[in-house]
């Protein structure tokens, strides 16, 4: 029997001592969304890092849920003091950033090394 590969799987590590990335693979919708929350509510677990950044680069779906997801991170940044972006955008989440109008609400980055040019310190 063929094990259903999960929709969505999530991973974190520390770049450094001062950048968290989180790297997400698959489906965000409303049913994985929280799981997506939930990862990035454990960046900021010690140590907390000055910069979060979001790989989207293996997203298949990117729906509103997903998109909320971003907003309370870019959120939850500014209040630990900390700056957000999100890099390596897959189509589907840049089309749903770009029809929500986020592409001007934080910064997008086409690869991870732009990302971290601009928020390593």
């Amino acid at each position: 029997m063929d094990a259903t590969p999960p929709l969505l799987t999530v991973a974190s590590r520390l770049l450094g001592d001062t950048v968290r990335l989180i790297s997400v693979c698959g489906e965000v919708d409303v049913t994985t969304g929280p799981q997506l929350d939930s990862a990035l509510a454990q960046a900021w677990a010690p140590p907390s890092p000055c910069a979060l950044l979001v790989d989207l680069g293996n997203t298949t779906f990117f729906g509103s849920s997903g998109l909320r997801c971003l907003l309370t991170a870019d959120h939850e940044a500014r209040t630990h003091g900390a700056t957000f972006g999100v890099c390596n955008p897959s189509r589907p989440a840049l089309r749903a950033l770009k029809a929500a109008a986020l592409d001007g609400v934080f910064p997008l980055y086409t690869t991870t090394s732009a990302a971290l040019a601009h928020h390593t310190p």
